[in-house]
């Protein structure tokens, strides 16, 4: 990630405060590692440094370094390097507080404006959705050439409503607005199916379903299925007196051939990194 401009958000730049603020939250740890800013491809590191160089030409770079598990390493080696997905506010909520949302809905900017994030808001607040709970933002993919993704997360206490069905409709309704405003950026791939990704967070578990297409009945089918799982996921609550499981993190993929989610399966190699030889 550099201070470069960016040819897909018509030459849009950030400066070295926004690197520096991007450098700081991976230094907390708490940022996930993708490849491809895709949930699907996690990257495993530790040991994480991040910081900002001038880098050359005058433009400031963000630059990393870390331990990998050798499993993943193949993400970093087949790529000249690493880029950053970023949220920002829509022009003119910059001054915007919402301290807990009970829906974040975002998409990629390049492939959706803001007209069409508002038009899939007030689509969620016709549905009930207090417009004081929806955090509706712009998502940056800073890479070669971002793909069109949409993401939505639900928290309590409104997931267990898509699990009731009262708020699947308006959900369905807000990310159909999105799919057909889509639009195609400079260098874009016209033939890109649309990924959307939706979010159901309860505590410190959450359900994560990912659909790639570029039909609208697919993703019609995927969400209708999803109130189910949704139900299903809201009803495993912990037992009473427990804490929620921060490990209990499922990622679904839809299968349209069979018309059903799928578990993800991650590599089948240990989670972690092996440990640090004291040695050296």
């Amino acid at each position: 990630m550099t201070s470069q401009p960016v040819d897909a958000y018509g030459g849009l730049q950030f400066g070295r405060d926004a690197l520096e603020l991007a450098a700081a939250s991976l230094n907390t740890g708490s940022v996930p590692m993708q490849a491809d800013h895709d949930q699907t491809k996690p990257v495993r590191v530790r040991n994480l440094r991040a910081w900002v160089d001038d880098g050359a030409e005058g433009f400031y770079r963000l630059k990393l370094s870390y331990e990998i598990h050798p499993d993943d390493a193949h993400y970093v080696t087949t790529r000249s390097g690493m880029s950053a997905a970023v949220r920002a506010p829509l022009d003119g909520r910059e001054d915007d507080r919402i301290e807990r949302a009970a829906v974040e809905l975002s998409a990629d900017h390049a492939w959706f404006d803001d007209d069409s994030l508002l038009a899939a808001e007030a689509l969620l607040v016709d549905g009930g959705v207090s417009q004081h709970e929806i955090r509706t933002q712009r998502t940056y993919q800073f890479g070669f050439v971002p793909d069109p993704q949409i993401f939505v997360t639900v928290a309590l206490p409104l997931a267990g409503a898509i699990a009731t069905g009262t708020l699947g409709s308006a959900l369905w309704d807000a990310v159909k607005v999105l799919f057909r405003r889509r639009r195609t950026p400079s260098g874009g791939d016209t033939h890109k199916p649309t990924r959307v990704n939706i979010k159901l967070e309860a505590g410190g578990r959450s359900l994560t379903g990912i659909v790639d297409t570029h039909e609208e009945a697919v993703v019609a089918q995927a969400l209708d299925v999803f109130d189910g799982l949704a139900r299903e996921f809201m009803e495993a609550a912990h037992p009473a007196g427990s804490s929620p499981d921060p490990s209990d993190q499922r990622l679904l993929l839809w299968d349209a051939r069979v018309g059903t989610w799928v578990p993800h399966s991650p590599q089948e190699a240990n989670p972690t990194l092996p440990p640090v030889n004291p040695e050296g």
